[in-house]
């Protein structure tokens, strides 16, 4: 695992997508995170540089403009 130090993110590790388009978060890290099977998640893509964000709240008021449009 990596800390990266100035925006305190870490990477957990590495998932990949299996056939029903669904990825896998390690339990230990959906324990820390407080994830459980009913917790919705947000998706957020940049298509064009193929990046995708999971999150389960906006990290800033554009993201939360993204998701506000995205649930009506």
């Amino acid at each position: 695992m990596a800390q990266n130090a100035p925006n305190k993110m870490e990477c957990c590790g590495f998932s990949k997508v299996n056939r029903q388009g669904q990825m896998q978060i390690p339990a230990d890290w959906r324990k820390a995170l407080g994830f459980d099977e009913d917790t919705p998640l947000m998706l957020f893509a940049d298509i064009a540089k193929k990046q995708l964000l999971v999150t389960i709240k906006p990290l800033d008021e554009d993201l939360l403009t993204l998701a506000t449009r995205a649930k009506k």
